[in-house]
Parts: C-alpha cells; sequence; structure tokens
C-alpha cells in the first residue's frame, strides 16, 4: 500500500531568477523497463489546457496539487499566456481551482472546480486526510505568507477553502512535506530574499507554526521535501549567484530529526550515478511505505548552473580582458531559451531513495515525466503527472499517469 500522504514542492523560475473543459478518450501504452525489467503502464489523461491561442496550448508550472476523494486537483500556477517568455512575455499567475474527477476511468475531464482566495504561484502543498494544505508563494504583486485548506463543499460541486494559520514570514519557492500530522518548510525566499528558515506546524487544530533551526549550508532555493519515519529531509535546491560568488547547486540533501532538534547531512544524490553530479531543482517528491523516497524531473545539473551562472561570468570575462569569452557568454545567453526541450535535460527517470541504507536507484526513460514545475501526486497507487515545464517558459498541458510495481 502507497503512503497516503504526499507533498508537490515550490517549483520553478528557471529562467526569470535566472479552462476550458476537455474531455478525451485516452488509450494506454505498457512499456517495459529496461533497468529494472518491471512492467510501467503509462495512461495519457486528458490535458489540462489552462491557455490556447492559434497553435500554443498550455497548462501551467508551480502549481498546488494534491487529490481529494476521488478527484486529483491542481490549484494556481502560473505561464506566459501573451507573449512566450524567450520573446520577453509577461508572467501571469492563475487562481482557479482544477479538478479531474475518477482519472483511473477512461472517459475522464478537467473541470474548474473553485478559486483560490489569489492568483499564486511557486508555493507548496501536502495532502492530508482533512484535505489539501496550501502554503505561502508568490504573484506579480508580492510573496505570501498565507496558508489555505482546500477540500470539497457540500454535495462535492465545488471546493471551498479555509483559513489556516499564516506562516510568520513570506515563503516562496520553498519545499513542504507532512507525516500525517505536522506540516514541515524549509527552502526558498524569505521575504523576498533567499533564507534558511524553517517552521512546523503541529497539526491543523495548531494555533501558529514554530520556527525550527535554521538549516546548515548553502541556501536551497526550489528542494525537495519528504518525511521518512517521522525525519524531515530537504533535498536539493540551489543558492542563486551571491555578489562576485557563483551559484551553488546542491547535490545532496538534509536532514531534521524532531526527536533532537537537530539537522544532519542525508548524503550525496544519486552518488555513484556515472553521469555526473546530479541536483533536484525543480522536481517533485513522494514517499512509498514510509520507507522510499521516490523524485520526477528537474533540471540537469550542468546546464542549469551554467545559466544562472551566465551573467556573473560575462562580468569577470569582461574584467579580465577576455573579448571572446565574454562574446561567447553573451550569445549563449541569448540563445538559452531557443533550444529545444531535449537541449535542456530535464529528467526522463524516476530517482528511488532508502534512506535508511543510503541506496539510490534510477530508472526509466519517459518524456511524459521530463517536466520542471509539474504537479506530482498519488491516485489510488499510481503516479500522477500534471503539467509543468518541457522546457523554460513553456508549460506542458500534457497530463500522465504511470502504474508500477516497486
Amino acid at each position: 500500500m502507497v503512503s497516503k500522504y504526499f507533498v508537490v514542492g515550490s517549483l520553478i523560475f528557471l529562467f526569470f531568477y535566472i479552462a476550458g473543459r476537455a474531455e478525451v478518450l485516452y488509450p494506454s501504452l505498457e512499456r517495459q523497463d529496461a533497468d529494472r525489467c518491471r512492467g510501467v503502464k503509462i495512461s495519457k489523461l486528458p490535458e489540462l489546457v489552462v491557455f490556447e491561442k492559434g497553435d500554443r496550448k498550455e497548462g501551467v508550472s508551480a502549481a498546488f496539487g494534491g487529490t481529494l476523494k476521488d478527484a486529483v486537483v491542481v490549484a494556481g500556477g502560473c505561464n506566459f499566456p501573451d507573449i512566450p517568455a524567450a520573446d520577453g512575455g509577461k508572467k501571469v499567475y492563475y487562481d482557479q481551482i482544477y479538478v479531474l474527477r475518477n482519472p483511473g476511468r477512461r472517459k475522464v475531464s478537467w473541470e474548474v472546480a473553485g478559486r483560490l482566495p489569489v492568483s499564486v504561484a511557486n508555493g507548496a502543498s501536502v495532502t492530508l486526510p482533512e484535505g489539501i494544505v496550501c502554503i505561502g508563494g508568490c504573484n506579480q504583486d508580492k510573496a505570501l505568507n498565507h496558508v489555505w485548506l482546500l477540500n470539497w463543499g457540500p454535495g462535492h460541486a465545488a471546493i471551498i477553502t479555509k483559513d489556516l494559520p499564516d506562516l510568520p514570514v513570506a515563503m516562496d519557492n520553498l519545499a513542504a512535506a507532512t507525516d500525517g500530522k505536522n506540516i514541515y518548510v524549509a527552502g526558498g525566499n524569505i521575504n523576498g530574499m533567499p533564507g534558511k528558515r524553517s517552521f512546523v506546524l503541529k497539526g491543523l487544530d495548531a494555533q501558529e507554526w514554530c520556527e525550527l533551526p535554521v538549516y546548515p549550508g548553502a541556501v536551497r532555493l526550489q528542494p525537495v521535501a519528504v518525511v521518512v519515519k517521522q525525519k524531515f529531509y530537504l533535498m536539493g535546491g540551489f543558492q542563486p549567484v551571491t555578489g562576485d560568488q557563483e551559484s551553488v547547486v546542491a547535490t545532496d540533501g538534509l536532514v531534521y530529526n524532531p526527536a533532537d532538534g537537530k539537522w544532519s547531512e542525508a548524503g550525496e544524490i544519486m552518488p555513484e550515478d556515472g553521469k555526473g553530479p546530479q541536483g533536484l531543482v525543480g522536481a517533485a517528491g513522494l514517499v512509498l511505505e514510509d520507507e522510499v523516497m521516490v523524485f520526477q524531473g528537474g533540471v540537469d545539473y550542468a546546464v542549469f548552473k551554467a545559466a544562472i551562472d551566465n551573467a556573473l561570468l560575462q562580468r569577470q570575462a569582461a574584467g579580465s580582458g577576455q573579448q571572446d569569452e565574454e562574446e561567447r557568454l553573451k550569445q549563449e545567453q541569448s540563445m538559452y531559451m531557443r533550444h529545444e526541450p531535449d537541449w535542456y535535460g530535464f529528467s526522463r527517470r524516476l530517482l528511488l531513495f532508502r534512506p535508511e541504507s543510503g541506496e539510490w536507484t534510477g530508472f526509466g526513460d519517459w518524456e511524459e515525466i521530463a517536466r520542471v514545475g509539474a504537479v506530482v501526486v498519488w491516485y489510488k497507487n499510481k503516479l500522477v503527472v500534471v503539467n509543468g515545464e518541457t522546457k523554460p517558459g513553456i508549460r506542458s498541458a500534457g497530463a500522465c499517469m504511470l502504474d508500477w510495481k516497486y
């Protein structure tokens, strides 16, 4: 039995920190996973189209997500609907709450079932038996400290929101996780600036969030968070360029143990992978059986780091008289948003981590899950992936469900 609790982390501003109703019938594809020799059935779900213009059809990224009864929920998020991001388009934030009822059935449809109190993206969410808890985020006006509980209203006709205790500070591009009662948050920006504070809400009846010790090491924007055996893990993330210091794309994780109130190292991410450094930025994390972490998506370490360091490297090249290098970097920067999706190297496989043994495993090779900032949830022991970025600035309208046996 898959754990009931999951988290969708706050996900994505790769370059810049740098709706309808559809009814479709889809067949299933079955593929054999070569790495682990087990069958994985991938079922395409109806597209969640938030914006459509001509041949452009997009969903959102960095949305809240979860499940309510027999429905998958996607709330908020952002995209570039009018002018593409590569051409200087303006990011738009959304407040719609979309639901896909009974996605396991052959004929299903997305519908708008409510609205959030404000438009928001880049927050974090966790699902509890009481509903979906949506935490923080930001919009075109400001970073937010609001926390809401989403659940069905009378007759399951619409989703209603209930206020929960606000965070002590505004947080965006954070991550959140739960043990089924306590809700932990860490990483991201604090009041609009990168920070290392973390908090816990000790149950939905708690009156306020309690502050935890500051986590050690570099700042972690867009990390992934999970709870395994009552311990809170903060994996991956990145620290942006600071002054003359290059960025730090974390290739490891941290763990907070509430029993002693201390942070410690959780080890390297895929240390023997052979593919070079492995980060977890813009990824999502789930938990199996309170034993195994499952990670989906995320950026390529080298491509992402080169992009966020580019402006600093240009200044350094100009300062040392390296004109050829400066021009190369300028050209690289100007082309960054214009490559085909495969160039960016978003992860096409699932990563599994057993913290007790320190064992990492990667398996699969599926374009359908090569997304950043997607909503990723468990639905009846199946992995559902909705929207997210196929490349910086471009949101997929796609959705799929993976049925696999661990």
